[in-house]
């Protein structure tokens, strides 16, 4: 059986040119986004979902993780605590009181700086800042290959409901997470099958809306809306 076709070549639209194209919408590709924008960067941000955030928001892994190094001294801070107060702009949860500009800082040895989000708030939330900061973003755009020219990656070619397309670029960042990008590049990539299995949802349980997650045969984990965190 004949297991190869030659696509019969054609012109395609350029549809963007950008200084920077960051390829991938999650919390990496966001804060990508802005730190370039920011330093006057024209940015393009390829998305293949319907909104930003990755695994945070679209896989419910809605833990923004400790910007502290568990003894009592801030470690991470710019974009990664801009964002992390953006996530509870909503109210959902809120930044430990000792880790608030008047906490009671004897305490931050105790308690992570950490807090848990709603995954749809913190969408629209990254959304308006990415907006507000003049970056275009590309919904429902699959990256698919690249045009290099002198070694240097002149465009991305992406796929879309307006078909196949050209975004010409100064500059790539490749935040898709599986090296989408480094890989048709020619770039030297490894691919290991070592990831976890696991799952997360919402559930309404007796009035209350809960997390739960699946997949560690050790612990169920749930939390539910009034921030108690249970394990067994």
């Amino acid at each position: 059986m004949q297991k190869t076709l030659i696509e019969v070549s054609k012109k395609i639209n350029i549809i963007g040119e950008y200084d920077v194209v960051v390829v991938g919408g999650g919390i990496a590709g966001v804060s990508a986004a802005l730190a370039a924008s920011r330093n006057n960067a024209k940015v393009c941000v390829i998305e293949k979902e319907n909104a930003l955030g990755g695994l945070a928001t679209l896989g419910l892994v809605v833990f923004y993780l400790p910007l502290c190094d568990g003894m009592g001294n801030q470690v991470i801070s710019g974009i990664g605590e801009e964002l992390l107060k953006l996530s509870v702009k909503d109210g959902y949860d809120k930044i430990p009181d000792c880790w608030q500009k008047n906490g009671n800082k004897k305490r931050i040895k105790k308690h992570r700086y950490e807090v848990k989000f709603n995954p749809a708030s913190f969408i629209l939330t990254m959304e308006e800042q990415i907006l507000k900061n003049k970056i275009k973003i590309l919904y429902d755009t699959r990256f698919c290959d690249v045009v290099i020219k002198n070694t240097k990656i002149k465009a991305l070619i992406v796929e879309n409901k307006s078909g196949r397309n050209a975004v010409l670029c100064k500059t790539v960042i490749d935040t898709s997470g599986d090296a989408d990008v480094c890989y048709k590049a020619g770039e030297k990539t490894v691919s290991l099958n070592t990831n976890r299995k696991s799952g997360w949802f919402f559930l309404y349980n007796n009035g209350k809306i809960e997390l739960r997650v699946v997949g560690d045969p050790l612990y169920t984990y749930k939390t539910s809306c009034n921030n108690e965190n249970i394990f067994r």
